[in-house]
């Protein structure tokens, strides 16, 4: 069977060609206009600028997301990654055949999770139940085939009550191929059952990493930055990146070199 390539790049066949191309026009250009350019300067003023998503679209830690605005987190697998939403959160496998989606919406008078499902969602479930989630009221099942990132799929569905900040939490699973069974259910069920609230020193880990200017010592390699990185998913090809050294640069002694911290 033919190769599958799931680098970050890889949302179109072509993007490492057209990044090559990219990076050696550029690398023209510095040749072409450098009496213009200070290198070192322009780094210092990227000095403490953040990276990445905003605080208002969550931030990823390893295996964690935190949303500190809202107080909230949870894991979800290895390999998985955050793409962008219209509205809400929500990430992906690394095959791109599974889905997970949270998104919020404020309470009704009278409402418990189950009749939101039912009169606010309009969702027929299967195998529902009332339970706790992260000390907060919860509705859990299977929605018989909703609308999904795939089409009409059946979803596996989790509503969490935040009753002091009036919001209902509304988690979404689903897979590419499922038709009648949720492949990736176990799943589903483990990022959904470590959702919670942020402890205090959560607030802490989740700051919004920004970036760093440092001087490449002797022996430092972009492994060795890539490790050290909070990024979450391919740190090592982000990383040469925004430092011009991809696909497999390495940084010379003295070299000013941008990083995540």
């Amino acid at each position: 069977p033919p190769q599958v390539y799931h680098g970050f790049l890889s949302s179109h066949p072509d993007h490492d060609t057209r990044y090559g191309e990219a990076i050696r026009e550029s690398n023209q250009l510095l040749l072409d206009y450098d009496e213009f350019i200070r290198t070192d300067e322009f780094l210092e003023q990227l000095n403490g600028l953040a990276y990445g998503p905003s605080r208002q679209s969550g931030v990823v830690r390893n295996t964690r997301f935190y949303h500190p605005r809202l107080g909230v987190m949870f894991a979800f697998p290895e390999g998985w990654r955050q793409e962008q939403a219209p509205r809400g959160v929500q990430f992906v496998s690394q095959t791109g055949d599974a889905s997970f989606f949270l998104t919020t919406s404020k309470l009704y008078k009278g409402a418990t999770p189950e009749k939101f499902v039912s009169e606010r969602m309009n969702y027929v479930l299967r195998e529902g139940r009332n339970l706790t989630i992260g000390g907060m009221p919860a509705f859990l099942g299977i929605a018989e085939r909703v609308d999904s990132p795939f089409g009409r799929r059946p979803v596996r569905l989790a509503v969490v009550f935040d009753l002091r900040r009036r919001i209902a939490y509304i988690m979404q699973g689903s897979g590419k191929f499922d038709l009648s069974k949720v492949a990736d259910d176990k799943r589903f069920i483990s990022i959904i059952f470590s959702f919670g609230k942020m402890a205090r020193d959560d607030f802490t880990i989740a700051r919004v990493p920004k970036v760093q200017v440092v001087r490449a010592e002797q022996g430092t390699t972009m492994e060795q930055l890539a490790a050290q990185s909070p990024i979450s998913n391919y740190a090592l090809d982000k990383l040469r990146v925004i430092n011009g050294l991809y696909p497999n640069g390495q940084p010379e002694p003295g070299q000013l070199l941008k990083v995540i911290d």
